[in-house]
């Protein structure tokens, strides 16, 4: 780990000093809601009943932080899959368009799938 460590330090220090390469902080995070509701005034001698909501509604946002500039990009969609991540990627990828990014995070996990890696491969896309 320590090796590691050292390596990716020197790797970082030489990609944030060129100047067509731009270095990503990325997170993703889901918001859930499932409200319940519950009575709490009764009638004497009844029981308490609680209503569930079923409906349940989902959003997930992507944030990358340009280490370099402390830019804040933010993308919101219904989900969390490879399909949403794709779709988050390729507008991150059109906001630096003719430039490497390189991802420190969370999706660095997700470039490992097959078709995330492939469409990253296409955008000039890397992460450590």
């Amino acid at each position: 780990m320590d090796e590691w460590c050292k390596d990716t330090k020197k790797e970082l220090k030489t990609l944030l000093n060129k100047p067509d390469t731009v270095v990503l902080v990325e997170d993703e995070m889901m918001f859930l809601t499932q409200t319940t509701f519950q009575k709490i005034w009764l009638p004497i001698g009844k029981y308490p009943k609680v209503d569930i909501s079923v409906t349940r509604k989902r959003k997930c946002i992507y944030g990358f932080l340009n280490v370099q500039t402390g830019k804040e990009h933010a993308f919101s969609f219904q989900g969390a899959n490879t399909k949403e991540t794709i779709k988050s990627v390729k507008k991150i990828g059109e906001l630096y368009k003719n430039r490497k990014l390189l991802f420190c995070g969370t999706m660095r996990i997700g470039i490992n799938q097959k078709n995330l890696k492939c469409f990253c491969a296409k955008l000039n896309i890397d992460s450590i």
